[in-house]
């Protein structure tokens, strides 16, 4: 008789002759890969991104930087194609990332900016 082995962790399955998984766990780990595919792992390179570029912005700001060029942002590693939210009034216009944010000063000119959890909207409406 032949050696089964788990379809996801390649261990020895003891147990019924048509078990596929050794455990419920490699069973709902299996279906999740299945299910997830290719957008999981997109979905995990965008929030590294949108982390990446807090992490700078929060240095930056620590550092004491207050206007910067973009070229300066470019080579801090910060990536201006990953934000989560774009704010707009007749003033300016602020690329967010979380609660930190780049406010638009002039053409490649930037201000790092932090909002309060009341203006970056991390307190529903309904309760401010």
């Amino acid at each position: 008789m032949s050696t089964r082995t788990c379809k996801t962790c390649h261990e020895v399955i003891y147990g019924r002759s048509d078990k596929i998984y050794c455990s419920d766990y490699c069973r709902v780990k299996s279906f999740n890969q299945l299910k997830a595919g290719d957008n999981q792992r997109l979905i995990r390179r965008i929030n590294a991104s949108l982390i990446k570029n807090y992490k700078i912005l929060r240095e930056l700001k620590t550092k004491g930087y207050v206007e910067l060029s973009e070229r300066e942002l470019n080579v801090a590693g910060f990536q201006f194609d990953y934000f989560t939210s774009l704010s707009e009034d007749k003033d300016s216009k602020r690329l967010l990332c979380y609660n930190l944010g780049l406010e638009i000063v002039g053409k490649e000119l930037f201000r790092i900016v932090e909002l309060c959890e009341e203006e970056s909207g991390l307190i529903p409406k309904r309760l401010r």
